[in-house]
């Protein structure tokens, strides 16, 4: 706005030196009518010309403003979780390794069979479509934490997950990265006080969460969230962190 004003100021500037260049103002003179109407013609077209700017410009802001007010804003929710630790033998033959179990803090039963998940909210006042949600982080680092102490089948099996759409101001529960999830059980969270030794915590390998969703122009948009993941024992918190 200011390099528009700035323009205009040095046009008039350079339209009056033009003008009044040679002129000498002298009130017995007759004034050249032709001359004076070129100038104020040529002034009168600049200043259409920004007045018409000036309208474009703020069309687009206001239908910026009414596109923004129709666009989603997905957001996963911080989340904590529980670690169970079941015995193996009775789930797969010649297996001795335990098996870590993630449940939602508020349904620990396992024999309600409820599985863990994570809560997507829009956030936005427009329906989110196409939505994949996609968990990344470095496999081999996991399986190096918890190879010889716990059991787990090594599968990307809803690590990658696609959900049709979520409306406005709605949420819905996506799955979690279990085959992560198994170097957070409690045999490996040592950030509780130990008398004899200092407390060790163990770190975890980085977790990302990326999700790339369509708005309802078809316009595609991409978020990548940093995920905090604090274990404490059983107890396990997911926050998350835009880039």
């Amino acid at each position: 706005m200011k390099l528009i004003f700035s323009i205009f100021i040095v046009f008039i500037f350079a339209l009056s030196t033009a003008f009044f260049w040679k002129e000498k103002l002298n009130f017995s003179k007759r004034i050249d009518d032709e001359k004076i109407g070129n100038y104020f013609t040529a002034f009168g077209s600049v200043a259409a010309a920004l007045s018409i700017f000036f309208l474009y410009r703020q069309l687009q802001e206001m239908q910026a403003d009414r596109k923004s007010a129709n666009l989603p804003d997905l957001y996963p929710a911080y989340t904590k979780f529980f670690m169970k630790q079941i015995n193996n033998s009775s789930f797969i033959d010649g297996e001795d390794k335990p098996i870590v179990v993630t449940l939602k803090l508020e349904n620990t039963d396992i024999a309600e069979n409820k599985r863990a998940y994570i809560e997507l909210h829009n956030i936005g006042l427009g329906a989110a479509k196409n939505i994949t949600i996609n968990w990344k982080y470095d496999r081999e680092k996991v399986k190096e934490i918890f190879k010889n102490i716990y059991y787990c089948h090594d599968s990307k099996h809803n690590e990658m997950e696609h959900i049709d759409f979520i409306q406005a101001a709605g949420k819905i529960n996506i799955s979690i990265p279990q085959f992560y999830l198994t170097c957070c059980g409690s045999q490996l969270n040592q950030t509780y006080i130990d008398i004899v030794e200092p407390v060790n915590e163990k770190l975890k390998p980085d977790l990302k969460c990326e999700i790339s969703y369509q708005n309802i122009y078809n316009n595609w948009q991409s978020k990548i969230f940093n995920v905090t993941v604090e274990a404490f024992t059983d107890l396990v918190d997911f926050k998350f962190i835009s880039e």
